[in-house]
């Protein structure tokens, strides 16, 4: 299997230590088993803590031998962040991405990534030389609490801090080889106000990437420059906000009295605000106010309900060894960063984890491209197919109607149509010359390429204008960007939902109107031409969201 010279590692073990020298490694910091201090930098070589004076190791055994190493009453676990944002710089896969906010234009009024809000914008007004340079990178830091034991075992308190790059794009940066592990402070108790004595070496080396940098070298552009770093924002619930920021934030929620009188000074919501009666406040219900029924329905639902794997759940499934909790997630996080890195650097052709298609992933169409781009959208039909049927006239109408306008290729007939019936009609309303389109645009567009004074040739152009077959295949379900869908019928049994839909679209001239359904039929309509002119179609059960029932 292997080229001559070459050979694989006997064991586990063996293949960890040939891949170690590839990895960034990880700093081992003593701490003070009350979270008071690190024995770091001046402090390296203390021997007990210098605020409450515990010892800094655990004693030895009577009789042990003087060469093993002392082992300390805890030990933060820190992953220097500076190498792991240069190797960003490393590979062309990530290089030229690290640029994508600054090269590529944001769309009018959508908020698809932090670079399109306020908050970029102000720091790039307010630190110019920091924001001139596009590959200077912008951070956002996380952490929170986990228990890496099952529900039930005793208990204990483990905290990651998690630094992403929002230079990436929104596909990539809160992607999990993205999300650098920097800090794993230790258990099995919260370190509560305490936190900031972890925090210590990356807020050190994050004052070093923001005042002076590293120099980086930028493989897309072969060059070398200063990186730089500024850390945003950061990321938390309330408890960890508290602890982050040094701040008391105990009895400070949104639900409280005083909380509540100030509504009437900046929200100006007068049906949320408190009234005053016989000297005490009444709270005025909310309008989604439940009954008890309905609250019950609710919190079955959220019993039942099934949310995707998180980021620290991740690192749940990396504990091993439940005596040294730490140490097992630390040791399998930088063999998987090891080898998602050098994936990089592998032929197109090798597969990886990193490059495995996603089970909810689709398939782009193979053998014949047609022009239109309705019969190339990239998707994927599953499960047995259900027997086929015969589309009614209404459904043949409306799939007709609904793909054509659909079509970029057909806009121009579309505008051609609309400038026929302006010509005739000129004082005709947006809405009803949809209702018309709706009716008449079929037929019309037929009939314009059949017409050989009209100059149509496209084969494709002629072919689609023809429609499909009234016969249709049904099928279960249907994987297509990344989303997986299947019908109400085929999803009753599982515990997950994919059957729900929503449709952000309009109804003529009104714009504002969203669409609501469950999925009941997944349909593939052949047009005439070769065996993959297809288009998948969902018909759905719609909801009238203007009743209250």
């Amino acid at each position: 299997m292997l080229p001559k010279g070459h050979k694989l590692p006997d064991n586990f073990y063996s293949s960890k230590k040939v891949i170690a020298p590839l990895g960034l490694g990880v700093q081992k910091i003593d701490a003070c088993e009350n979270d008071c201090m690190l024995y770091w930098k001046e402090d390296k070589e203390m021997q007990e803590c210098k605020i409450c004076h515990h010892p800094r190791f655990k004693p030895r055994r009577r009789g042990g031998k003087k060469k093993h190493k002392d082992i300390p009453f805890k030990q933060l676990s820190y992953l220097p962040l500076a190498p792991r944002l240069q190797r960003l710089y490393t590979s062309k896969i990530t290089a030229e991405h690290m640029r994508w906010h600054k090269e590529t234009l944001s769309e009018d009024g959508k908020l698809c990534h932090p670079r399109d809000g306020e908050a970029w914008k102000h720091f790039d007004q307010t630190y110019p030389s920091f924001a001139i340079e596009p590959r200077n990178v912008r951070l956002a830091l996380s952490t929170d609490g986990f228990n890496p034991h099952n529900q039930g075992s005793r208990p204990y308190s483990c905290w990651p801090v998690i630094v992403t790059p929002y230079n990436l794009p929104p596909w990539m940066c809160m992607d999990r080889p993205y999300m650098f592990l920097t800090l794993l402070v230790p258990g099995p108790k919260s370190p509560g106000r305490s936190l900031d004595v972890y925090l210590q070496p990356l807020i050190d080396e994050l004052n070093i990437l923001w005042n002076v940098g590293v120099e980086t070298y930028d493989v897309s552009k072969k060059q070398n420059f200063q990186m730089k770093a500024a850390l945003m924002w950061t990321i938390s619930d309330f408890p960890a906000y508290g602890m982050l920021s040094g701040w008391s934030t105990h009895g400070k929620t949104k639900d409280n009295v005083k909380a509540r009188l100030d509504l009437q000074d900046i929200c100006k919501r007068r049906n949320l605000e408190l009234k005053e009666m016989n000297g005490k406040y009444l709270k005025p219900k909310a309008s989604y106010t439940l009954s008890k029924d309905e609250r019950a329905i609710v919190l079955k639902w959220i019993k039942d309900l099934r949310l995707p794997d998180g980021f620290f759940n991740t690192l749940k499934r990396k504990v091993k060894n439940k005596a040294r909790v730490e140490g097992s997630i630390v040791e399998s996080y930088l063999i998987e960063e090891t080898s998602t890195f050098c994936s990089h650097f592998f032929a197109p052709d090798v597969e990886t984890r990193s490059r495995d298609i996603g089970r909810n992933d689709n398939v782009n169409k193979e053998g014949h491209c047609s022009s239109l781009s309705v019969f190339n959208v990239p998707g994927r039909l599953f499960g047995p197919k259900t027997p086929s049927r015969i589309l009614t006239p209404a459904e043949t109408a409306a799939s007709t109607i609904y793909i054509m306008l659909n079509s970029p290729e057909i806009v121009k007939y579309i505008e051609r149509y609309d400038a026929e019936k302006y010509a005739e009609l000129p004082d005709l309303t947006p809405k009803a010359l949809g209702v018309m389109r709706d009716k008449e645009f079929a037929s019309w567009f037929f009939n314009y390429v059949e017409n050989p004074t009209n100059g149509v040739t496209e084969t494709d152009i002629r072919l689609f204008s023809r429609g499909f077959s009234s016969i249709v295949k049904r099928w279960n379900g249907y994987f297509v960007n990344g989303y997986r869908f299947h019908t109400l019928e085929y999803g009753e049994t599982n515990s997950t939902m994919n059957s729900g839909v929503c449709i952000s679209g309009s109804y003529y001239d009104d714009a504002s109107i969203d669409y609501y359904g469950e999925l009941t039929e997944i349909l593939e309509l052949s047009f005439l031409g070769p065996a993959d002119s297809t288009v998948v179609m969902f018909k759905c059960r719609w909801f009238d969201v203007g009743k209250q029932e």
